[in-house]
């Protein structure tokens, strides 16, 4: 394929030796040669980095060895390094389909005023099992794909946050930086809300996304409490953006819900106890919980939910 846009991958590492070749070699053999690999060894301790080192020497590929600052801080890294046209984080135990970055590429010179390339997961498992995790999911038929509606259904909690899913035009992620903590992919809605560039939606499998045990989405500990950080970033965003007032409170009131939920699940009385305080700090900044039941087009089953938990954490 002839030469077309630059792209920046890249791949925090940290202790995934188990996954990290199938995750390499996936990169290494793109039938598209335009693109260079980031690889950041986030303070492993395990053979990662003896690894990573097989991989340093070969074409596009380049190497950064720094002490623990999370996924967050490893990712940042790799934003300082980048020097593509388009920007993709990938999770170092999750993998490519061969000829993604031509379909992509493709899809770019189709509509070379997009801001974004948007890719659905395919969700896999051990033994083979996929499913398909659409970043459109929540959207009626015939609904139009903008940075706006986007924003909307992020707020709903009906898209996906992940990073992974995300093709950036570099210059649409200048001055962006992940935060510290986990949940750290939710202030990316901040590039949706604060813009207006024509988003692409590319289906297929080309993302899988790997299934294993120990993700934040199974963590059950103090962990989970760094939502409410994240969401505050989002709100200092949006707060003055009447577009998004109602959708902000639910957000948070939401977050709240399934953070408070996890704590229960967990039998920390410690942190529930936190939860409870965190909800009952930022509920003050937010429209009341009735008027989010009553102004969005919520499922009765949404309403009754975000109104029981509320009285159950007020």
């Amino acid at each position: 394929m002839g030469k077309g846009p630059k792209f920046s991958l890249i791949v925090p590492v940290y202790n995934v030796s188990r996954y990290l070749r199938r995750c390499l070699d996936s990169l290494s053999v793109q039938d598209y040669d335009h693109y260079e690999v980031i690889c950041v060894n986030d303070g492993s301790t395990d053979d990662s980095g003896d690894i990573l080192n097989e991989y340093a020497g070969r074409s596009h590929f380049k190497v950064i060895t720094q002490e623990n600052r999370g996924l967050g801080g490893a990712r940042n890294t790799g934003l300082a390094e980048a020097t593509g046209d388009y920007i993709w984080c990938i999770d170092s135990d999750d993998w490519i389909a061969p000829d993604a970055l031509s379909r992509i590429c493709k899809a770019i010179e189709a509509k070379p005023e997009a801001g974004v390339v948007m890719v659905d997961l395919i969700k896999t498992y051990e033994g083979g099992r996929k499913d398909v995790m659409s970043v459109t999911r929540g959207f009626k038929p015939g609904e139009v794909l903008t940075c706006e509606s986007l924003t909307r259904h992020l707020l709903l909690y009906e898209g996906l946050y992940a990073a992974q899913t995300r093709i950036f035009r570099a210059d649409i992620l200048n001055g962006f930086r992940f935060s510290q903590g986990f949940y750290e992919d939710i202030p990316l809605i901040t590039l949706f809300a604060k813009d207006d560039f024509p988003v692409i939606h590319l289906q297929g499998e080309i993302y899988y996304y790997f299934q294993r045990p120990g993700s934040i989405m199974q963590t059950t500990d103090k962990r989970i409490l760094d939502v409410f950080k994240q969401f505050h970033i989002v709100n200092n965003h949006l707060k003055d953006d009447p577009r998004y007032k109602v959708y902000l409170a639910h957000f948070f009131y939401y977050l709240s819900v399934i953070t408070y939920q996890k704590s229960i699940e967990s039998g920390d009385k410690t942190l529930i106890a936190e939860t409870k305080k965190l909800f009952s700090e930022g509920r003050y900044d937010q429209a009341n919980v009735w008027q989010v039941a009553s102004e969005l087009n919520l499922s009765m089953k949404r309403r009754l939910k975000l109104v029981y938990y509320y009285l159950r954490m007020i």
